[in-house]
Formats: structure tokens, sequence, C-alpha cells
């Protein structure tokens, strides 16, 4: 699943998009952006284009995971990056 929709006691709706899996500590990768609409199709057309903007970063999760982690690493030993 891509994204999904969460509907906020204020009224507003969160859009919540999954980005993959932190390989460090093995969490979910979630980005999230809060918008103020009363239409269920208007929340739908932003949440595909949230899903589009975070798409190649979705792709490339992989690649940041093992970047993170190497820094991680780097910044455990005491060496710097």
């Amino acid at each position: 699943m891509a994204g999904s929709l969460r509907y906020l006691p204020s009224g507003n709706i969160q859009l919540r998009v999954y980005i993959g899996t932190d390989q460090a500590t093995g969490r979910q990768l979630v980005r999230t952006r809060t918008i103020t609409t009363r239409s269920k199709r208007a929340a739908n057309q932003e949440l595909a284009r949230f899903v589009a903007e975070l798409d190649p970063l979705r792709q490339n999760s992989d690649a940041i995971a093992d970047r993170t982690m190497a820094d991680r690493h780097c910044c455990v030993e005491g060496s710097a990056p």
C-alpha cells in the first residue's frame, strides 16, 4: 500500500505515505502531510500527488537506509564521515 488517509478529530485529514524500512532499527519510514478539505475525492487526489512527489524517495529507500546505516556506523566508531 502506497498511502492512506487518516481523519483527525480536528476535521483535517492526514496523508500518510510509506517510503520503506530503516534497516538499522527495523522501523517503518512514513512521511505525513496534513490537509484541510471536506471532500474525500479532493483528499484522494492530494494523496495521489503526495505519493507521486515521494516516489523517487520510495524507490531509493534501500539506498538511503544503507547510507544512514553507514553514517551511524561511522559515528559509533568515532571517525569523521
